[in-house]
């Protein structure tokens, strides 16, 4: 009888050039993924990168499932993205975004941050849990 060790990588990310790096690594996944808790950090403190993210997830064609609060505007809506809205008291002063393997977690502050998890078992976890919430959510 044998044990699979299961593959755990924790990775701390700082700055704008590390967000960035994060969001590569999404369109190099080249995978369906989702979001929680999106107000719209990443648009207004890299409003730069914003628009050339957009632009090759589109060229993909990397369909997006976003968890937004109502009241909350989208500045765009592409063509494989999907929103759903949560009441607008449940704020998120944090964002999760779940990729394959990995699960992010963007602190927005002024030099932002964020943790990547690279677990299978994480990432199936949480979602699971967006999925309830994506179910529940108005359209």
């Amino acid at each position: 009888f044998e044990f699979s060790q299961k593959k755990t990588d924790v990775k701390l990310y700082r700055g704008f050039k590390g967000i960035k790096t994060i969001f590569q690594d999404i369109l190099d996944s080249n995978k369906p993924y989702v979001v929680m808790g999106s107000e719209g950090h990443f648009s207004k403190l890299m409003p730069y990168y914003v628009n050339i993210f957009r632009k090759r997830k589109e060229l993909k064609k990397m369909k997006t499932k976003m968890l937004i609060r109502e009241g909350r505007d989208k500045k765009s809506k592409g063509k494989y993205t999907e929103y759903r809205r949560v009441p607008s008291d449940i704020e998120s002063p944090a964002t999760f975004n779940i990729y394959g393997d990995k699960v992010a977690i963007f602190i927005w502050e002024d030099e932002p941050r964020s943790i990547v998890i690279e677990n299978k078992d994480v990432a199936r976890t949480l979602e699971n849990y967006f999925s309830f919430m994506w179910k529940h959510a108005k359209k």
